[in-house]
């Protein structure tokens, strides 16, 4: 969703252009695509339990190497690399904007590992500048970080906030 709003904002002659985004908050993401991680997130998500959430662990990745496979062959006719699993991941790593993002993620993040999340935060860093902030948890599950610390989730976001609203007044008053 992310990349698809970010097209539009940038696209040349988009009836926005005059939005002035000042910052971006992520929680838990972006990740590779993987498809052991994905079936178990629709296998949590589909509320079943016990050996219901099994069966529907071991039918998502049937299912998604199949559609992955289907894509592969697809895609290779026509010439494209949307076939690569990891396609939207990369546009947000080479995301052509450059407002401030903070990134909010957990090691204990059985969906989205840290690592992906790091990757991306060290190199829009480095690599276009980009002001991006981290809040690492140590023990909350995936999207559940407001829920285990409400606190220093809410903290964290609202001290982001204002240094993206103080840095768009600062360039406001320069201009």
């Amino acid at each position: 969703m992310y990349t698809e709003i970010t097209k539009v904002l940038i696209s040349p002659g988009n009836k926005y252009k005059n939005l002035q985004v000042k910052g971006a908050i992520i929680d838990s993401a972006p990740g590779k695509r993987r498809i052991l991680r994905a079936s178990w997130a629709f296998a949590i998500a589909s509320g079943k339990r016990g050996f219901a959430r099994y069966i529907a662990f071991f039918g998502m990745i049937f299912y998604l190497i199949y559609l992955r496979v289907y894509l592969f062959f697809t895609m290779f006719f026509q010439g494209t690399d949307l076939a690569n699993p990891n396609h939207v991941y990369n546009n947000i790593k080479e995301d052509k904007t450059r407002w401030p993002q903070l990134f909010i993620f957990s090691k204990a993040d059985k969906v989205i590992p840290a690592s992906d999340i790091v990757e991306i935060a060290d190199y829009r860093r480095e690599m276009f500048g980009v002001a991006v902030d981290t809040l690492q948890f140590e023990d909350s599950d995936h999207v559940a970080h407001f829920k285990d610390h409400p606190e220093s989730y809410t903290v964290q976001c609202n001290a982001f906030l204002e240094k993206c609203l103080k840095s768009a007044t600062d360039v406001d008053c320069a201009d």
